[in-house]
């Protein structure tokens, strides 16, 4: 008890420690992932393909900026991502973002929600490969279903103002994300008998964004 009492005071003591308002934030993202779900089907010839996978590497640069000191501001930004191990592509952010606990502006430690559209833009490495797997060959590959998509998302925006510096985290919850990806696999099942089958990617992923920003 007396623990969580002193957790409580000290949150708010450096609540009110002078942090200065700045109404214009640009930063680097040096760890920032979209990993949308897949594959969106339970296909038997599924772990055939290496193109399936729900992983991501991302960084990339935005810019944040609010309203005359008040609880709202507009984010946006350019990333550079790359997932399925194959799929690269530019994503363009333009997040609403408001406060839940401080104030990002001004105080030194804030909690905040986040909600807005990405515009992702597609150049994907298509790949075809072959190669033996149990004495048999199987063939799987990726294309482009989509060059170009938008996608919503939601969630917290969390962080710590030091001066003109911050530092911070966004977690984020995007959905209605369209199929974009096709995956091919041609393998041979028991009986010799070859199957070809298709997939998609599913419709929602999580986003995260952690990085640190100048403020003027």
């Amino acid at each position: 008890m007396k623990k969580s009492f002193f957790l409580f005071a000290f949150i708010l003591l450096v609540q009110v420690l002078p942090a200065q308002t700045y109404l214009n934030k640009i930063g680097f993202d040096f760890f920032s992932p979209y990993m949308v779900k897949t594959p969106k089907y339970n296909l038997p010839g599924n772990p055939y393909n290496l193109y399936m996978k729900s992983t991501s590497q991302s960084l990339g640069f935005f810019y944040e900026r609010f309203f005359n000191k008040t609880a709202f501001s507009v984010r946006t930004g350019i990333y550079l991502n790359k997932q399925f191990g194959s799929v690269v592509s530019l994503n363009i952010p333009v997040d609403f973002n408001g406060d839940i606990f401080g104030k990002r502006v001004s105080t030194a430690l804030f909690l905040g929600y986040t909600a807005g559209l990405s515009m992702n833009i597609n150049v994907a490495m298509t790949g075809n490969v072959f190669y033996p797997y149990g004495g048999k060959f199987v063939s799987f590959d990726i294309s482009l279903k989509k060059p170009f998509y938008i996608e919503p998302h939601a969630g917290l925006y969390a962080g710590v103002n030091l001066g003109h510096f911050s530092v911070s985290v966004q977690g984020l919850f995007d959905f209605l994300v369209p199929e974009f990806v096709n995956y091919k696999t041609v393998y041979k099942n028991d009986q010799d008998k070859e199957i070809t089958e298709y997939n998609t990617n599913n419709n929602w992923g999580i986003t995260i964004r952690a990085g640190v920003a100048y403020r003027f």
